[in-house]
């Protein structure tokens, strides 16, 4: 650990899972700087799930005199239309890859594109700040925490089942951490358990006081009735899950779940530690098969505007 994390207040930023919903977190974060400069953005130890995972890995390769920086290539990284994160199987069509799928292969699309993208922009032996990030055991059905073997374990934490093919690390395959937890809670109280006194900053990639908004970031409109109903029910089994992850937060503070979610920021003490929750107060909804840069500008945007005006000097 540096010599930066030495003499400070233990900090600990948690980062959500988001699917491709990573640019919210890009403006949140690239927002708490602007509005608050370098001190802010110094954090002992970085934990993220699925695009949260993405984000962190970004983030653990910064210091504070290089985070704009890094924000802005991040920001890029989303918006000049680079972010394309599926490949099919086959080129002759959806309908034929969906075939070719089913047939012969586990999932929808390769991750090979999110296998660049860490390629190009994460570089293990470089990081500044320590990173653990969250995924899914498919083999024991349990969620596990790494800190180690970072690429692949970023690359199974953003792999939704179905969608992405699982990968192996060590005996077994992993997937998508967000299959158990939207917040990574389990890092979370871990990191308090230890410190005892600490701050704990959490970046939500979807509304957590509205539900509506949840379901609009999630569902398409216009869709064939069943397909919308598809979208429907696994975007409510999300809501759910993370529904359980702001309900253990809330029951460490000692508040109400209708408390923690009353708006889209906000904080809370409790006995030597500060809960820092931010989160979108808008929804975009995108198709991450055909993933549009003014959609990813907008997500950026909404983060930061939200996060700068909850900053704001009062």
């Amino acid at each position: 650990m540096s010599n930066k994390k030495l003499g400070r207040q233990p900090k600990l930023l948690a980062l959500s899972a988001g699917g491709d919903r990573g640019a919210v977190l890009v403006g949140l974060l690239h927002g708490m700087y602007l509005s608050h400069g370098k001190e802010r953005v110094d954090w002992t130890l970085i934990t993220g799930i699925s695009a949260g995972a993405l984000v962190g890995s970004i983030v653990s390769q910064t210091i504070p005199e290089t985070f704009d920086r890094h924000m802005e290539k991040a920001k890029d990284l989303f918006e000049i239309g680079g972010f394309h994160v599926v490949s099919p199987h086959t080129r002759w069509g959806f309908v034929i890859n969906a075939i070719d799928a089913v047939l012969y292969y586990n999932s929808l699309y390769t991750n090979e594109p999110m296998d660049q993208i860490l390629k190009d922009n994460f570089k293990e032996n470089i990081m500044f700040t320590p990173l653990r990030v969250g995924a899914y055991n498919r083999d024991t059905c349990q969620y596990e925490t790494f800190d180690k073997n970072l690429h692949q374990a970023i690359l199974a934490s953003t792999s939704v089942p179905i969608v992405y093919p699982p990968v192996k690390i060590g005996s077994h395959d992993y997937q998508d951490g967000g299959m158990r937890h939207i917040i990574p809670v389990e890092e979370i109280f871990e990191f308090i358990e230890e410190h005892k006194v600490c701050t704990v900053d959490v970046m939500i990639c979807y509304p957590i006081n509205c539900f509506e908004l949840f379901f609009k970031a999630m569902t398409p409109e216009g869709y064939y009735p069943l397909i919308e109903e598809s979208f429907r029910c696994m975007t409510a089994q999300m809501l759910g899950t993370l529904t359980n992850d702001l309900t253990k937060l809330a029951d460490f503070l000692g508040i109400s779940f209708e408390e923690i979610r009353e708006k889209p920021c906000n904080s809370f003490y409790k006995d030597g530690v500060m809960i820092n929750l931010f989160s979108p107060d808008d929804a975009t909804y995108t198709n991450f098969t055909d993933i549009k840069p003014e959609e990813m500008k907008m997500m950026y945007d909404g983060g930061k505007r939200v996060i700068m005006e909850y900053l704001k000097p009062k």
